[in-house]
Parts: structure tokens; sequence; C-alpha cells
């Protein structure tokens, strides 16, 4: 059995795989670097204007940290900017990393098909926006994979990604999504997953090197961990599917338009906003 053909099976045994240094440092740099110029635009008082690759020091952190307590409007402008960098996309959509996605899904880049790269910025002990358990067929509606790419190494006080090995082999499984909930609880935080299925499986927390990347199959149960560091811990992500599955639903990226970025821009549109 080639090397290829033991890590697919891995793959498909336990519906994750970790590849070992495949992302491009250089890259990952690119793109924390454009965090910090969206930073900037917002903060142009910051005291991190003096130094050499601030996004690697404890003050890029601290200021983040801070920025968002204290203008969390202005902080939702820059998180929403840095989704459609092209270095974001660049990072996520590497040759090398697209290929390995082909080779783990039975396939080629070529008939691969991928939904918008995204960057998560989970701040330390935040509850809204910690993801419950959930699959992400559910969203996405077509087998595939995950790529979750960390932009640092993730460590135990970061509050590593968590996965149930095998859990991906129940399929999906339906769900009923609760929309009656208070104004301070977002719908991702709640748990999709059923206590009943949850305890059959094991939770394995990934601590994982930056450089490395995660693979995991769209109907693996997952859940963001708590962040308990001083830091927010930093990855982005995007999804693959095989076009040429019989089971394959085309579907089009959709374009909506921030309102509070409208509010602070004093421009209006036709287009659809969140």
């Amino acid at each position: 059995m080639s090397q290829t053909e033991q890590f697919n099976t891995k793959f498909m045994s336990d519906g994750y795989f970790i590849a070992d240094n495949i992302v491009s440092e250089k890259k990952i740099d690119t793109f924390l670097e454009n965090i910090f110029k969206i930073y900037c635009k917002y903060n142009p008082l910051t005291k991190m204007l003096e130094l050499k690759n601030p996004w690697h020091t404890d003050l890029f952190h601290d200021e983040l940290i801070r920025f968002r307590k204290s203008d969390p409007k202005r902080f939702s402008l820059l998180y929403d900017t840095a989704q459609t960098s092209i270095s974001l996309l660049d990072l996520v959509y590497d040759e090398i990393i697209a290929n390995t996605a082909a080779k783990l899904l039975n396939s080629s880049s070529t008939e691969l098909s991928a939904t918008d790269g995204m960057a998560r910025m989970d701040a330390p002990l935040d509850k809204r926006n910690i993801a419950g358990w959930h699959q992400e067929i559910s969203y996405l509606h077509n087998d595939g994979l995950v790529v979750w790419i960390p932009l640092s190494d993730i460590t135990a006080e970061l509050g590593p990604l968590q996965i149930c090995p095998k859990s991906h082999l129940e399929g999906e499984l339906k769900v009923v999504k609760q929309t009656d909930l208070p104004s301070d609880v977002s719908t991702v935080s709640i748990d999709e997953i059923k206590a009943e299925n949850l305890e059959k499986y094991s939770i394995m927390p990934v601590e994982i090197k930056k450089g490395d990347a995660l693979f995991f199959h769209t109907s693996l149960f997952h859940s963001s961990g708590v962040n308990k560091s001083n830091k927010f811990r930093l990855s982005c992500q995007t999804r693959y599917t095989p076009s040429t599955a019989e089971n394959f639903i085309p579907f089009r990226q959709t374009k909506t338009y921030s309102k509070i970025g409208l509010e602070f821009t004093g421009k209006k549109t036709s287009f659809p906003t969140y």
C-alpha cells in the first residue's frame, strides 16, 4: 500500500487526517500582516507601527483584545474585511493543500469545488461565538472535507478544536436548528449533536503546530475549544467537495454587505445586507 493509500485509508476510517508541515509560513505571515494593516486603518494610533513583524508580538494580541472590547463595531469591520483578503484565499486554496484534499477524497484537484475561505479570530473566554457540536455537512450539503489551518501553534491553553474520531460514520444527522434564542446567544454556540450521539465516541482535542493542517470529513462531529489564554486563537479554513460526485449539488456564493460598513462609509446599496 502506497503512502497516499495509507493516508486515505486513515481518513476514511477515522474521519480526519493531520498533514505535517504543508502550510507555507510565508503565506501565513502575509495574511497576519493583512490583519495588522486593516487594524491600523481603524486604529492609526497603534503603538505597533515601529515594530518589525508586530503580528508576532504579545502587543498585537493585547491591542486587538482591547480594541474588540472598546470598539466592537470597528472590530467587526476588521473581522469581516479579513474574510475577503486575497492573502486568506491564497492560503486556503494553496496548490499543496488542494492536492492533499483531492487525494483524501479519491479525486483530483481539477474536480474540486470549494466554499468561501474564512478566518476565525477567537478571543479569550469568548462564549458567544464559540461553535457547539455540529457537522459541517448540515451547512455545506455536499459530502467532502474541511481543511482547518492554525496560524500559530495550537496548545491546550488556546482551546484546540475538538473532534470525535470515527463519528463521520454516523452519516448526516437530521438537525432542527433553534431560532428562538435570546439576543446574547449565538445560534452557532448551540450543540446540534444530541448527547446520545456524542457519548458513543471519545473526544479528541487537536493540538496542532503552525505549518500543519487538519483535514476532516464534513460529517465528523466537532466543536470549538475554550480559549483560556491571553491571546487570540487565529485560524482559517475552507471546505472542499468533488463536483463530479453523483450526489453533488451545485451552488453559488452569495454577496451580502455589512450594515455597519454601510453606516461608517455613508454608502447605500440595494444588495442584501447582514
